[in-house]
């Protein structure tokens, strides 16, 4: 990756966004097109695990 594209992107990070902002670094504007930007990933989604679900069903291996 190169370095110009990490800046941008640590830029643009969640944890200091709103420092950015609040600093005038980037704009909510700025802030928008890039999150427009962002590929959509939704279909790598991994299901979510109910631990209780889980229990039940190691419970009916055991019997």
């Amino acid at each position: 990756m190169k370095l110009k594209s990490i800046i941008r992107d640590l830029q643009f990070d969640k944890r200091i966004m709103e420092w950015n902002i609040r600093y005038n670094l980037i704009t909510h504007q700025e802030y928008q097109k890039y999150l427009n930007a962002l590929p959509d990933v939704s279909d790598d989604k991994e299901p979510i695990i109910d631990i209780n679900q889980l229990e039940k069903t190691e419970d009916h291996k055991k019997e």
